[in-house]
């Protein structure tokens, strides 16, 4: 089986107990499921958010955090190395800015170790499959 890695929402809809994806991430053996430092670094920050001391939702926010960082030890994580940064570098060349940053990173990373990417996204995976398949088609022309 190959690898796959979750995205940042579907980290979200595992952590939230989402039917559905439970039901499906208990077919898969949990080697086989990773999340990209990108994902992390969203999660992380997500939380900052609601860390305000003064706001009535400071004590769910510290609970979700280390919620996370207890599934951060779970989970393997890849890196956004070098090859990842230069596969990013070239999509955004190519892709011209119409795909986010950060879904892009985590493209980059699932484009540098040939692995599946789990995402609700569609939107976004639409886009960015539309417009690496342009730019493929354009590189090709020449």
């Amino acid at each position: 089986m190959s690898l796959w890695i979750h995205d940042t929402n579907h980290v979200t809809y595992l952590q939230n107990s989402h039917p559905n994806v439970l039901q499906r991430l208990s077919t898969v053996n949990p080697k086989d499921v990773a999340i990209t430092a990108i994902t992390a670094e969203e999660k992380i920050r997500g939380w900052f958010k609601f860390m305000d001391v003064n706001s009535d939702c400071c004590i769910w926010a510290y609970k979700g955090f280390k919620d996370t960082l207890t599934y951060f030890k779970k989970v393997n994580v890849l890196d956004f190395d070098e090859n990842a940064y230069q596969i990013y570098r070239d999509l955004k060349k190519k892709l011209n800015n119409k795909v986010g940053t950060k879904d892009l990173q985590i493209a980059a990373i699932a484009l540098s170790v040939n692995v599946i990417i789990v995402t609700s996204n569609l939107k976004e995976i639409i886009s960015l499959c539309c417009s690496m398949l342009k730019a493929k088609l354009l590189m090709n022309n020449f």
